[in-house]
């Protein structure tokens, strides 16, 4: 067997320092990536929920129609 000369001990050493490189560049794109999903899952829950306050509570304002508002100002004994 032969000796590992300064070259191949050089290159052993680069390729461990890309792969090294390439592991946390993997892991840390993936950290980031998991964090703003949820970030932007939260966000999107919370603009739904919103949306939906509003539309019920639109709707119960229109719960209301103009005979409900014409019978609620008649006088007494008056239907219209």
């Amino acid at each position: 067997m032969r000796p590992a000369t300064l070259r191949r001990r050089l290159f052993a050493a680069m390729l461990g320092a890309v792969v090294a490189s390439l592991a946390l560049t993997v892991a840390f794109g993936a950290a980031l990536t998991r964090r703003t999903t949820d970030r932007n899952e939260a966000s999107s829950v919370a603009r739904r929920a919103e949306l939906v306050d509003f539309r019920e509570g639109y709707e119960r304002l229109n719960a209301w129609t103009y005979s409900d508002a014409l019978a609620a100002r008649a006088p007494p004994g008056i239907h219209p």
